[in-house]
C-alpha cells in the first residue's frame, strides 16, 4: 500500500472514533441535562453534527457505496471448502487460507473490486463485478482447480498401461497406479480425447516432494513449447535431490502430478534441486493460469454450491427500478405528511432528511455493498421513520385536545410514545439481527439495511423532531393542526369477537390444509431440495414462443454433476421449462426461465447463439442481457435449513421479549396473534402462485416485526386505560382500541404505501417480497384489533383475572424494584 494512503487511512480511523466518542458525549450530557435552552443547544448540536459527518461519509455516494452484483452486473459463487480427509472438519484458518488464495489467483493486481466473505463455518461467498459471459467458464475452473502437486518415482522397469474400468491389478509392494492425464493432438475435438483410452502408470505410493514446496511458479518458451518453471524452497530443493541422485539417469523417471493426473513422467538426466522445468504440450493460457495455480495450490478442494451471472444491462435496469420505488416511496410518505399533520408534518420530513442522510453515511462508514434487498430496506426503512412520526403526533393531538398547552402535550406526547417506539422497534431489531446471524446472502443485505435504518428512525424521531419542536415552542408557537382520520367515538370491536373467532380459524386451517397438501412444491428453486436454475432474459424482444421453439431440440446432459451439451452421462428432461414473463419498471418486460439445476448455462448459451443481433458478444454498450442463477440441491438445502432456522428463531425472540415485557393475558395474545400472521400470510402468498423462497422468509420474519408493532400499539393503550378507568372490561377495552384506530390505520398505511411503491416501482426482484409485506400489514392490522385483544379478553375471564389490577401490582413490582415512589415511564428525549 502506498505509505501516504495508509497515512491518510489511519488518520480518517482516528477522526471518525474521536467524533464518535465525542458523539456519545453529547448524547450522555443531552439526556443527562433537565434545562430545555442548554438541551434545545446540544441537540441542535448532535443534530448538524451527525447529519455532516454523514453527508462527508457519503460524498460522491456513487463513490463511497460500492454496488452488490445484482446492480452492476458480474458473477457471484457460493462455494463450499471440502474437508481435508473424511471425518475432519475446516478450521477457520483453513477457511482464511482459501480466501486468500482464491484472492490471489482471481485478482493477483487487486484491480477487479474482488470480494470474497466467509459464509458459516465451511462456505465463501465470491463476488466478481464485470465479469465477461464468456469468462464465466474460466472462472469456475480457477475456483474449484485444486493444484495438488506431486513429485512421486516412478517405478523402475513400469511402462504406461492401459486399463479398463473397474479392473482390478496387483500393485507392487510399496508402489500405486496413477492415471496418466489424456491431450488433445492438433486437430482434435474433446469427442476424440473421450474415446482415448485411459493410461496408468505405477508410482511410489507416497509424496516425495509435495506442491507446499513450491517458492515460485512462472512460464517461459522453451524448445519443446510453452514450459512451467518452478522454484522449490530450501526444504523441497533438499528433498528433490534427495530422490533424484541415487536413480539411474537416463533411465528412470520421475512422475509430476497434478490433482490425482500424471501430467507427464520425464526422464532424470540429471540430479535436480530447487530449479524445475514441467513440460506438457500447453498452450500458453494453459500455462499461465496453471503455474498460477501452482503457486497458490489450495489445501482443501473447493466445491461451487450456487453461481449467479448478471449482465451489466440487466444490472443497470436494476438501479433504475430501485431508484423509482425510493422515489416514489419517499414523495408520497411526505406527501401524506404534509397534507395531513401540516407544520409537524414538515418536522417529520426535517427528521426523515436526517434519517436518510444518517442511513447512507453509515453504509458508507462500514463498508456496506448496496444490492436490491438492501434498497428494498432502505424503503421500508422510510415506512419505519414515519410510524414514529405517527404515534408521536396521534399523542400530541390526543394531549393538545384534552385542553394543555402545546409545550406541556409535546412533553407528554414524546414521553407516553416512547414506550411504544420502544417496544416497537425492538421486536423489529430482533428480527433484523436474527436475519443478520443465521441467514446469507441477499437476506443479510436486508437485514443490515434494517437495522441500521432503525437505529437511524430512532434517532430522528425522538431526538431532531424534538429539537425542531423545541425551537419552535422557544419562539412563541402556541398551536398545530392536524387534518383528522377516525371520527372520536368508540366502536364495538369486542362485540364482533365471535364472528373474527371463526373466520381466522377457517382462514387458518385452510392454509396449514393447502399448505400441507401442496408440502415442498410451494418451495422455489433457491429452497427445493433439488435445487434449480433460474434464466433472466430482459431487455429482449422476444415471446416464449420463440424461446420455446429456439429451446425445443436442445439436450442437457448430467456426468456426475457436470452438465454439458455433449452427450456425457444421462439426459436431464428440463423441456419445456417455465417461463413467466414480468413487467419491470421502466415499461419492459422480463422473461424467467426456471428450470433444473445445471441447465440454465446451456440455455443461456442456447439464446445467445441463436440470437447474434439480440445478444451480442461485446456487453459493453448492450440494451439485451441474460443472466443465470445456479442453486445445487447442497445449496438449496443449506439456504432452507437457515431459512426456516431465522425464521423460527426470529419468532422465538420476539416471543420471549414480549413474555418479559408484558403481562401474561398480553404476551399470550400477542403470540397468538403473531402465529396467526405467519401462518397466513404465507397461505395467502402460496395460494396468488408464489413460491417460497430466501427472500420470501425475508419477507415473513418483517411481517413478524410489523405484526408485531401494531399489537403492541393497540395493547399500551389498553394498558394505560385500564391504569385510570374502572368498569366493564370488554368496554374499557374497547374506547382503548378506538382511540389507537387512528394511529393503527395511519402507521400501517405510511408503510403500505412504500410497499406499494416497490410493488410497482421495484421490478420483478422486489414484487413478490413488497406484496408479502402488504399482505402481512393486512393480516396484522385486522390480527391486533380481532384476535390479540378478544384473546386478552377471553384469557382473563376464563381465569378470573382482574386485568386491572395485574397491571397495577406490576406497576408496583416496578416501584419497588427501582426504588422509587411512583412509576417513571422510560425517559425519552
Amino acid at each position: 500500500m502506498d505509505p501516504n494512503a495508509a497515512t491518510s487511512s489511519y488518520a480518517m480511523s482516528v477522526g471518525i472514533f474521536l467524533f464518535g466518542i465525542g458523539t456519545l458525549a453529547l448524547f450522555l450530557w443531552y439526556f443527562a441535562t433537565d434545562l430545555d435552552r442548554r438541551k434545545r443547544l446540544i441537540g441542535t448540536i448532535l443534530t448538524i453534527a451527525v447529519a455532516g459527518f454523514s453527508a462527508w461519509a457519503s460524498f460522491p455516494l456513487k463513490e463511497k457505496l460500492p454496488l452488490a452484483i445484482d446492480l452492476q452486473g458480474g458473477s457471484s459463487f457460493v462455494v463450499e471448502i471440502q474437508p481435508a480427509s473424511e471425518g475432519r472438519s475446516v478450521t477457520p484458518s483453513q477457511q482464511q487460507t482459501a480466501i486468500d488464495i482464491l484472492r490471489k489467483r482471481l485478482d493477483p493486481d487487486g484491480g477487479k473490486n474482488l470480494i470474497i466473505n466467509p459464509q458459516g463455518d465451511a462456505q465463501l461467498e465470491v463476488q466478481m463485478p464485470g465479469v465477461k459471459d464468456s469468462e464465466m467458464a474460466q472462472v469456475r475452473e480457477t475456483i474449484q482447480k485444486v493444484a495438488l502437486l506431486e513429485f512421486r518415482s516412478v517405478e523402475p522397469g513400469k511402462f504406461p498401461v492401459t486399463k479398463e474400468a473397474g479392473e482390478q491389478r496387483e500393485y507392487s509392494p510399496g508402489w500405486v497406479e496413477r492415471p496418466i492425464k489424456k491431450k488433445l493432438a492438433e486437430g482434435e475435438t474433446e469427442k476424440d480425447l473421450d474415446a482415448k483410452p485411459q493410461m496408468y502408470i505405477s508410482v511410489k505410493n507416497r509424496v516425495e516432494v509435495a506442491g507446499k514446496n513450491v517458492k515460485n511458479a512462472g512460464v517461459v518458451f522453451g524448445p519443446n513449447g510453452w514450459e512451467i518453471s518452478l522454484e522449490l524452497d530450501d526444504e523441497g530443493g533438499e528433498k528433490m535431490y534427495e530422490i533424484t541422485r541415487s536413480v539411474r539417469h537416463e533411465v528412470d523417471q520421475l512422475a509430476i502430478i497434478i490433482d490425482g493426473e500424471v501430467l507427464s513422467h520425464p526422464t532424470i538426466n540429471s540430479p535436480l534441486r530447487d530449479r524445475i522445468s514441467i513440460t506438457g504440450n500447453f498452450e500458453e493460457k494453459e500455462a499461465f493460469d496453471l503455474a498460477s495455480a501452482l503457486e497458490n495450490p489450495l489445501e482443501n478442494p473447493l466445491k461451487i454450491l450456487s453461481s449467479s451471472q448478471i449482465s451489466p444491462a440487466y444490472g443497470e435496469k436494476t438501479i433504475v427500478q430501485g431508484i423509482y420505488a425510493g422515489l416514489a416511496g419517499l414523495g408520497l410518505t411526505l406527501l401524506f405528511m404534509a397534507i395531513f399533520y401540516r407544520l409537524a408534518g414538515l418536522v417529520a420530513l426535517v427528521g426523515l432528511t436526517v434519517n436518510v442522510l444518517c442511513l447512507f453515511g453509515f453504509m458508507c462508514v462500514f463498508n456496506f455493498t448496496l444490492s436490491m434487498p438492501g434498497i428494498a430496506g432502505i424503503v421500508l426503512t422510510i415506512g419505519v421513520a414515519v410510524d414514529a412520526n405517527v404515534l408521536i403526533y396521534e399523542r400530541l393531538r390526543e394531549e393538545m385536545k384534552s385542553g394543555r398547552s402545546l409545550t406541556s402535550a409535546l412533553q407528554a406526547a414524546y414521553e407516553k410514545a416512547f414506550s411504544a417506539i420502544f417496544d416497537a422497534n425492538v421486536t423489529t431489531l430482533i428480527t433484523a439481527t436474527i436475519m443478520f446471524m443465521v441467514a446469507s446472502g441477499s437476506i443479510k443485505g436486508f437485514a443490515m439495511t434494517l437495522t441500521v435504518g432503525v437505529l437511524a428512525s430512532l434517532f430522528a424521531a425522538l431526538l431532531v423532531t424534538r429539537v425542531c419542536f423545541n425551537w419552535m415552542t422557544g419562539g412563541k408557537l402556541e398551536k398545530l393542526s392536524m387534518a383528522t382520520l377516525v371520527p372520536d367515538k368508540v366502536y364495538d370491536f369486542l362485540g364482533k369477537r365471535k364472528l373474527a373467532l371463526y373466520v381466522s380459524l377457517s382462514a387458518v386451517g385452510i392454509s396449514l390444509l393447502w399448505l400441507g397438501v401442496k408440502n415442498t412444491s410451494v418451495l422455489a428453486y433457491d429452497l427445493n431440495p433439488q435445487g434449480g436454475d433460474k434464466v433472466s432474459v430482459s431487455g429482449a424482444t422476444l415471446s416464449t414462443d420463440q424461446i420455446l421453439n429456439t429451446l425445443k431440440d436442445l439436450t442437457v446432459y448430467n456426468d456426475a454433476g457436470v452438465f454439458n451439451t455433449e452427450g456425457k452421462g444421462s439426459k436431464v428432461d428440463f423441456f419445456p421449462p417455465t417461463i413467466q414473463t414480468q413487467k419491470m419498471a421502466t415499461g419492459e418486460e422480463e422473461i424467467v426461465i426456471r428450470s433444473p439445476f445445471g441447465t440454465g448455462n446451456a440455455i443461456k448459451s442456447t439464446l445467445e447463439a441463436a440470437f447474434p443481433d439480440i445478444f451480442p458478444a461485446a456487453t459493453e454498450g448492450a440494451t439485451a442481457g441474460i443472466g443465470v442463477e445456479e442453486i445445487g440441491p447442497s445449496m438449496s438445502s443449506t439456504l432452507l435449513k437457515e431459512s426456516f432456522m431465522a425464521l423460527g428463531l426470529g419468532l422465538l425472540g420476539i416471543l420471549i421479549y414480549l413474555s418479559f415485557r408484558f403481562e401474561v393475558a398480553f404476551a399470550l395474545g400477542a403470540i397468538v396473534a403473531l402465529i396467526h400472521d405467519v401462518i397466513l400470510s404465507i397461505g395467502v402468498m402460496t395460494m396468488l402462485g408464489t413460491s417460497v423462497s430466501v427472500m420470501m422468509i425475508g419477507a415473513f420474519l418483517t411481517i413478524a416485526g410489523y405484526s408485531i408493532n401494531d399489537t403492541i400499539i393497540v395493547f399500551d393503550r389498553i394498558r394505560e386505560t385500564l391504569r385510570t378507568k374502572k368498569g366493564d372490561l370488554a368496554e374499557i377495552m374497547n374506547l382503548a382500541i378506538s382511540e389507537t384506530l387512528g394511529r393503527t390505520l395511519i402507521t400501517s398505511g405510511t408503510t403500505l404505501l412504500t410497499c406499494i411503491c416497490l410493488t410497482l416501482f421495484g421490478g420483478p426482484v422486489l414484487r413478490e417480497f413488497s406484496l408479502a409485506i402488504i399482505v402481512g400489514i393486512l393480516i396484522g392490522t385486522y390480527s391486533s384489533i380481532f384476535v390479540a385483544s378478544p384473546l386478552v379478553l377471553w384469557w382473563a375471564k376464563r381465569k378470573d383475572i382482574n386485568l386491572r389490577q395485574d397491571i397495577l401490582d406490576s406497576d408496583q413490582a416496578k416501584i419497588i424494584e427501582h426504588g422509587i415512589e411512583k412509576e417513571v415511564e422510560p425517559r425519552n428525549p
